[in-house]
């Protein structure tokens, strides 16, 4: 008998736009580009329902299929596209190759509004957004991290955030940060924290794009940064007008 055909939108990745700009960022992270026609994405259970949604919008007549991970320790939801545009034009437009753990480059993307777009998808992916315990005070403070094997794609994104969020606006006249070496082997990471990560999650968190609730849209995150605005609100006098608008606009390109 013949195997029926599954189908899926084989222009998505085609022309760079806010959604595929988004899980490209996504992709970059997480996806597995395989045996030339292959696209995979692999994440965790718990959050099958992001990937139903990324899996209707790119109108794949296909099902996420369930595994466990290679230590059998968690449940995984998985999704296999097989598609030759698709791998063509995540590379073209995007820089999402196979094997690119270690040559992950930017996206080749110029305008502003799109390449934020991406930026919110691979912290989505590979990023931590959260409080970071202090532990010579005991306290806690706001993190936006990301971890790669890239060295390209931190620089990448440490230009991009400061351009965002400059160091001129911490609380601090400090040196920027730096990448720094992470606890993982042959992987870096590198943080925005503080002041200027609640400005950077208050521009990213209005982006229209599919974002996943559980880092932009949780209550204790939420709690943390009302709590900080209500104790400290004259530092959100003066704002650039790209962070201070509801959506943001001026800088970033959106409409």
């Amino acid at each position: 008998w013949k195997t029926k055909k599954l189908s899926v939108n084989e222009d998505f990745w085609k022309n760079p736009n806010p959604i595929n700009s988004y899980y490209s960022g996504f992709a970059g992270a997480d996806a597995c580009i395989t045996r030339g026609t292959g696209f995979k994405l692999c994440i965790q259970k718990s959050d099958e329902e992001w990937l139903k949604n990324f899996s209707d919008t790119v109108n794949f007549s296909g099902k996420i299929s369930t595994s466990h991970d290679k230590r059998g320790n968690s449940v995984m939801a998985n999704l296999f596209i097989t598609s030759k545009s698709w791998v063509k034009d995540l590379e073209r437009n995007f820089s999402v190759v196979a094997q690119k753990t270690y040559r992950l480059a930017p996206p080749n993307l110029i305008d502003k509004h799109l390449q934020i777009c991406w930026l919110i998808g691979i912290l989505d992916g590979d990023g931590c957004v959260g409080l970071q315990n202090q532990y010579r005070d005991n306290k806690q403070i706001f993190s936006i991290s990301i971890g790669s094997s890239s060295m390209a794609i931190l620089e990448y994104i440490k230009k991009l955030t400061n351009e965002l969020v400059p160091q001129s606006m911490g609380l601090i006249n400090s040196a920027p940060r730096q990448i720094t070496a992470s606890f993982k082997a042959n992987c870096n990471r590198y943080a925005i924290t503080g002041f200027r990560g609640i400005l950077l999650f208050e521009l990213l968190k209005d982006i229209n794009v599919p974002k996943m609730n559980r880092k932009w849209k949780n209550p204790k995150i939420l709690e943390y940064i009302s709590n900080f605005k209500q104790k400290r609100p004259k530092l959100f006098n003066n704002l650039p007008d790209y962070i201070s608008q509801n959506p943001p606009k001026s800088v970033i390109g959106a409409d």
